[in-house]
C-alpha cells in the first residue's frame, strides 16, 4: 500500500499564492475548466485540493506537440 502524506486543503488565497496567480485568476481557471472546482467546506468557505493544483502545474509543464 503506497504511503500518502496528509496535505491540508488550501483556501483560495493560499491556492492562488501556490500557483503564483491572483485569486481572480484562480477563479477564472476554475470557470475555464482548467482547475477542478474547489471543495465546499460550508456555505461561505471553499478550499482547493493540493493534488489538483499539482496536476495543473504538471499539465502546464508538459511539452507541447
Amino acid at each position: 500500500m503506497p504511503s500518502t502524506a496528509f496535505r491540508p486543503l488550501l483556501n483560495p488565497r493560499d491556492a492562488a499564492k501556490a500557483l503564483s496567480v491572483s485569486p481572480s485568476t484562480l477563479r477564472r481557471l476554475v470557470e475555464m475548466g482548467r482547475l477542478p472546482p474547489p471543495v465546499r467546506l460550508s456555505e461561505r468557505r471553499i478550499a482547493f485540493r493540493p493534488e489538483d493544483l499539482d496536476a495543473l502545474c504538471d499539465a502546464s509543464r508538459a511539452p507541447k506537440r
